[in-house]
């Protein structure tokens, strides 16, 4: 049986690698910031759109786990990945 998840960040990468942060917070406790340094005088931005859980997890449906993609993902994604602490979820 699975937890029930009410708050969750979501990072979607897509096939070209455009990365798209979905956020479910129904309490309003979660801050998530991103600093872009590309703008130093206004490098953190808050994400202030939230939508419901059930939607955010829908781009994740269950269940998670190992399917083996990571043996074909090119080099660049898995040094992507490594660098930035990310495993599959087992």
């Amino acid at each position: 049986m699975s937890r029930e998840i009410k708050a969750v960040v979501v990072m979607h990468y897509d096939e070209t690698g455009w990365l798209d942060v979905k956020i479910a917070d129904p309490d309003g406790n979660v801050v998530v910031l991103t600093v872009d340094d590309r703008v130093p005088a206004d490098r953190v931005y808050e994400h202030t759109i939230r939508e419901c859980p059930a939607d955010v997890l829908a781009i994740a449906p269950r269940p998670w786990g190992n399917k083996d993609d990571e043996r074909g993902q090119s080099l660049e994604t898995r040094l992507h990945h490594l660098e930035h602490g990310l495993k599959v979820v087992k």
